[in-house]
C-alpha cells in the first residue's frame, strides 16, 4: 500500500505539472499560427502581383526585405516542429497517465483489504483495545527526540498518509539524518 500512495504521490505531482506545460504548447502553436497565415498572405500576395504582372506584360515586383516563398517555408517549418514536439508531449503525457493507473495500483489492496478489517475487526473487538492517535504520535515523537530513525521513519509516513507534506519532509530527513 505504501508503494501504491508513493506512486500516486508522483503522479499528483506529474498532473499539477502537465497543465502549464500544456497551456505553454498551446500559446507556442497558437503563436506560430499567426506568424505562418501572415507568412502564406504575404507570400500570396507577393504571388498576385506577379501574376499580375504578367497579365499586364509588366516587370514582376522585386522582392523587398525577405523572400515571401523563403518566409513561408521558415514558418511552415517552424509551425511543423511546434506541432510535432506538441504531439510527442501528448504521447509522452497519455504514457505517463496510463502508467500510473490509480485502479490497478489499488485494486489488489481494496480486494484483501475488507477480509483484514473483518478480522482486525475481530480480534480488537474481544480485547477492547482503540488506537489512541494523539497518545502514539506523542510517543513517537518522544522516541524521535533522542534519534531513533524508525520512529522518524514511522512519523513521515504517518504525516505523509495525511498529506502534511513538510512535517512528512522534515522527519524523512531527520530519519535520514539519524541511519547515517
Amino acid at each position: 500500500m505504501l508503494e501504491a500512495l508513493d506512486r500516486l504521490y508522483v503522479q499528483e505531482k506529474f498532473f499539477s505539472f502537465v497543465p502549464n506545460v500544456a497551456l505553454d504548447h498551446r500559446n507556442r502553436l497558437s503563436d506560430s499560427i499567426l506568424t505562418y497565415n501572415a507568412a502564406v498572405r504575404s507570400h500570396q500576395s507577393y504571388l498576385d502581383a506577379v501574376a499580375s504582372a504578367e497579365v499586364e506584360g509588366t516587370e514582376a515586383p522585386v522582392v523587398e526585405g525577405e523572400d515571401p516563398a523563403l518566409l513561408r517555408a521558415t514558418a511552415e517549418n517552424e509551425l511543423a516542429n511546434i506541432v510535432r514536439n506538441a504531439e510527442r508531449f501528448i504521447s509522452w503525457s497519455d504514457l505517463q497517465a496510463s502508467a500510473y493507473d490509480s485502479q490497478t495500483l489499488i485494486e489488489p489492496f481494496l480486494e484483501s483489504e475488507q477480509s483484514d478489517r473483518e478480522a482486525f475487526t475481530q480480534v480488537v473487538s474481544s480485547t477492547g483495545w482503540s488506537w489512541d492517535r494523539d497518545v502514539v504520535l506523542d510517543e513517537l515523537e518522544r522516541v524521535s527526540d533522542i534519534g531513533v530513525a524508525l520512529a522518524d521513519h514511522v512519523l513521515s509516513r504517518v504525516y505523509q498518509f495525511e498529506n502534511n507534506v513538510e512535517e512528512a519532509r522534515s522527519y524523512a530527513d531527520l530519519a535520514l539524518r539519524n541511519c547515517a
